[in-house]
């Protein structure tokens, strides 16, 4: 044979070793990951897929969704348990997030999302709950209630954004709209740069505040560390924009009372940006600021985000 063939054999060798030693230590991350922290709720199998649950206490329903990059144990960490006391309180994790499948068709908008999670109610026989969202999970509050105006009783909007972004979306301003390139990115770079950023982005989230102790396994952050999550991270921030662009100019066809709460030093919104644009729909918004509160207030700020969650379920 001749000297090309070999050197054709050797650089395609080490373009095989290339990629696969970070497949592997994504591999063996993800793997960690779930040991870690491992389910703890029930599973639903929808259309869409399977979808992870936590369903906790006895009384009027409470439905629970997080924001981008989350998962449910965002609410497990200090909100479900002192409501469950008097509520039937549900946290989900998205689709794709935590331990729910990824929608078979990929449709990571909103308008997919809601309609997921009505699905998930419908069979969970919950009807007529004070819906809770937080960030990301806000926004697909407002689309839900848009989509099906008689489903929820109340919604409850933790530093949600309301409104599309004049520029690319904060903190994962490196989404793509391929989802190739997403499956690679999450697959080779993005767990060791995941790590790398570590205490920047857990700053930007928390800040003011610092993120507890308890926030890798009791909050979930170690679950952001898989490719999976990453890669719905991504298609999820892709997906934002247009979504916020269809839904914006219609809030005024709500129908349930809306609360909102924001921290004034959140780092990740722009608090009047959001709150004004859905008070210029909605004149009767109720809006509680939290002092020195960041974007993270279902574990900075619990007893804030429980007190209007009765509030709204009065």
């Amino acid at each position: 044979m001749s000297t090309w063939f070999w050197i054709l054999l050797a650089v395609a060798a080490l373009l095989i070793l290339f990629v696969a030693m970070p497949i592997r230590r994504s591999l063996a991350a993800k793997n960690a990951a779930e040991t870690a922290a491992p389910p703890i709720g029930e599973f639903l199998e929808l259309p869409s897929g399977r979808l992870h649950y936590v369903d906790q206490g006895d009384g009027p329903p409470v439905v629970l969704v997080h924001g981008n990059g989350g998962t449910l144990r965002h609410f497990t960490h200090s909100v479900v348990a002192p409501l469950s006391t008097d509520r039937r309180v549900v946290a989900i994790d998205r689709p794709g997030t935590g331990y729910s499948a990824v929608p078979p068709n990929g449709d990571h908008s909103l308008k997919a999302q809601a309609r997921i999670l009505k699905d998930a109610l419908d069979r969970l026989e919950i009807s007529n709950p004070v819906l809770v969202g937080h960030s990301l999970g806000g926004s697909l509050a407002l689309r839900f209630a848009l989509d099906y105006p008689n489903a929820a009783k109340a919604l409850v909007l933790l530093a949600p954004a309301t409104r599309a972004f004049s520029s690319k979306p904060p903190f994962r301003d490196d989404a793509v709209t391929s989802a190739l390139a997403r499956k690679a990115i999450a697959w080779t770079i993005a767990i060791p740069a995941a790590v790398k950023a570590r205490e920047e982005t857990l700053s930007a989230a928390f800040a003011p505040a610092i993120a507890p102790d308890d926030f890798v396994l009791a909050g979930g952050g170690i679950l952001t560390l898989r490719p999976g999550q990453i890669e719905t991270m991504l298609a999820d921030t892709a997906a934002l924009q247009p979504s916020l662009e269809d839904q914006q100019e219609r809030y005024g066809e709500l129908t349930p009372p809306v609360t909102i709460l924001f921290g004034d030093t959140d780092g990740i919104l722009e608090p009047a940006e959001h709150i004004d644009h859905l008070r210029a729909a909605l004149p009767e918004l109720d809006v509680q600021m939290i002092e020195g509160g960041g974007h993270m207030l279902p574990i900075t700020a619990p007893d804030a985000v429980v007190r209007a969650i009765r509030a709204a379920g009065l």
